[in-house]
């Protein structure tokens, strides 16, 4: 069935959406004057599915590469390249990292490269693989200096001038304290999805642990803005609760945000296997 084209009144059908639209809306072949068949608009959609599954092609390589095939994390060595958005890339010398991946994180600044700038930038950078928890974990210098101190408060009014002089450290441990206290009040300590987690006497894996908004028309503000902000336990705690929140650590939440590799997981692995050859992913 041919496409609908009419050259009088300048509009022709999209061959993806088959919506009709005028000819401006179809871009020219290059160095040609016959447009393409797609319109533009469906054309950014193609271009940026393409740029997808490039980069997650590129990260399954990245993995294999770094981990010589163990493709887990190289901390916990629980998390496997099945959940690739999971793992993430770390500096091990963090003067090694280029401005690009100081700005963006390492990923961001080299995902839609071809393999061999991505293979070089791996060499001269020294990433190794970790999962988002454990680099969150890594990341967390403030919170393991002071983590005897947040463990012992239980109440944030209790951490004044006297006790803490300094300012910016007074705000920094009330911060965190506040974050504690909802998380073991309202979710039990644990990320809904999988019990990583927090006790009372043991808050070592509070810097992996983040608030997730179930509704997201819900959301005002991040919660870490509240957990700034709002000194009132009371009314945190029905922020929290009114704006529909769940515990998560950070692995899990970046699998609910992780559409599209969670529609397209399959034909990923599938696209790899297809240009670098099959392996045992899961």
């Amino acid at each position: 069935m041919s496409l609908y084209n009419n050259s009088e009144k300048k509009e022709k059908e999209c061959s993806k959406c088959h919506q009709i639209k005028p000819y401006s809306e179809f871009k020219f072949y290059t160095n040609s004057k016959k447009r393409r068949p797609t319109c533009k608009k469906c054309d950014i959609k193609a271009e940026a599915y393409r740029l997808q599954m490039k980069s997650w092609i590129n990260k399954i390589q990245a993995i294999r590469f770094v981990t010589k095939d163990l493709n887990r994390c190289q901390i916990c060595n629980e998390v496997g390249i099945d959940n690739l958005p999971m793992l993430d890339f770390h500096h091990l010398d963090p003067e090694l990292s280029t401005i690009k991946a100081r700005e963006k994180g390492f990923w961001r600044s080299v995902r839609y490269k071809n393999w061999s700038i991505i293979k070089n930038e791996i060499i001269k950078q020294k990433v190794i693989v970790i999962c988002r928890n454990c680099h969150m974990k890594l990341q967390s210098k403030f919170f393991y200096e002071y983590m005897d101190i947040i463990l012992k408060i239980h109440d944030p009014t209790v951490i004044t001038p006297t006790l803490i002089p300094n300012h910016a450290l007074r705000q920094g441990i009330q911060r965190i304290v506040r974050k504690k206290l909802m998380i073991l009040d309202i979710c039990r300590g644990y990320c809904t999805s999988c019990g990583f987690g927090i006790t009372f006497n043991n808050i070592d894996n509070l810097p992996a642990l983040e608030i997730h908004h179930l509704d997201p028309l819900k959301k005002t503000k991040p919660i870490s803005y509240y957990f700034i902000t709002v000194s009132d336990m009371d009314k945190l705690r029905n922020i929290i609760i009114n704006e529909n929140c769940i515990c998560l650590c950070r692995n899990c939440h970046i699998m609910v945000q992780s559409t599209f590799f969670q529609e397209n997981k399959s034909k990923i692995f599938s696209k790899y296997c297809e240009k670098y050859g099959s392996f045992d992913y899961y």
